[in-house]
């Protein structure tokens, strides 16, 4: 999940480096939506990257959840 949130560095030091070698799906989205005329496929990968980080929330609270019963049902 860290691997969706590099945003920052990448942008801030790269800017998506030479030919876009340091492209990550969040600084594509913000060239797509902000850079190009792409719109829609900008605003379509951020949904799609919303969805997925909320889907893994998700997965690991019901994780967490289960772990904590499992260690209080033991002690």
């Amino acid at each position: 999940m860290g691997a969706l949130k590099v945003f920052a560095p990448v942008f801030y030091l790269t800017g998506g480096g030479p030919n876009g070698a340091t492209m990550s799906p969040s600084t594509f989205a913000i060239d797509s939506f902000f850079g190009g005329a792409s719109v829609g496929i900008g605003s379509a990968l951020v949904t799609t990257l919303a969805l997925i980080i909320g889907g893994l929330l998700g997965i690991t609270f019901v994780i967490v959840r289960l772990r904590a019963r499992v260690v209080n049902r033991d002690a």
